[in-house]
This record gives structure tokens, sequence and C-alpha cells, in this order.
């Protein structure tokens, strides 16, 4: 039997996919994955709930992608794997980091201010397990089926 993990997030880009150590590591990309949860409490009040995912990608292709499109305030899906990590602050509290490596990315809305769409896109990315390259979903899905 193969083990496997896999997480799916709805969120919101928090700052611009970067690459940490560009020289060494061009392919490397980290962004940062705000998710939502509201509820109400016992007693009627609306409360919110909030979990920070770090996304990351070393694939070529998938990084270029998410270094060209991914942005601040940016709405998006994203499936992958997902890791956690447990370590001690400096202050000595215990703290938790769930780290995401991406395989796949829908972006679902742009940021307010960007509005000039000169590339469009339907905002589907995944990874092809074969080819290990990150094609645009509508290639890899299209099937050419006219509609009148």
């Amino acid at each position: 039997m193969r083990n496997s993990a896999e997480i799916q997030l709805i969120g919101y880009v928090y700052q611009d996919a970067r690459c940490p150590n560009e020289r060494d590591y061009p392919n490397w990309v980290v962004f940062k994955l705000c998710v939502n949860r509201k509820y109400k409490d016992k007693n009627g009040e609306e409360k919110q709930d909030t979990s920070w995912f770090e996304c990351k990608s070393n694939s070529e292709t998938m990084s270029k992608l998410i270094k060209l499109y991914v942005k601040d305030k940016m709405g998006l899906f994203v499936r992958g794997i997902p890791k956690a990590k447990a370590y001690t602050t400096s202050s000595g509290t215990a703290e938790a980091n769930i780290e995401v490596l991406v395989t796949e990315f829908n972006i679902l809305t742009y940021p307010k201010e960007k509005t000039d769409t000169t590339e469009q896109s339907n905002g589907r990315y995944k990874i092809e397990s074969g080819t290990k390259q990150a094609m645009p979903e509508a290639t890899i899905y299209d099937d050419e089926i006219p509609f009148s």
C-alpha cells in the first residue's frame, strides 16, 4: 500500500511569492496563505479563526508560474503535500508551522488594483506527474469540442 497525504486550501495570499535564496536555489519559491473561518460561539457572537500556511515549490516550472502569477491579496486554491513542524522559540514558547509543497494552484480572485489582464488564462495550473511539468489546466483538459 502506498502512503500519501494531500491538503486543499482556499484562502488569500499574504505578500507576493518570493524566492528566499535566488542565487543558490532559483527554483525555490515561498508564499504565505491565510485561511479564515467564521463561526458563531455559544453566545451567538460571530468569531473568526485564521490559520496560516507556508506554501512552497521547488519544481522549476511550477515555481516560474507561481513567481509570475501569485500576488498579494489574491484569492487562491492550493493543493499540495502538507508537513507540520513544531519548534521552540527563543523565548521558550512552543510554536507550530504547517508547510505545503504545492502541486497545483488555481487563481480564484485577483487583487482589486489589478485591472489590466493582458495575459488571460483560466488561472488553473497543475503538475503532470509523468512529466513533472506544470501546465495550464486548459491545455491538459481541453477536448476541443466546439459549442454552437
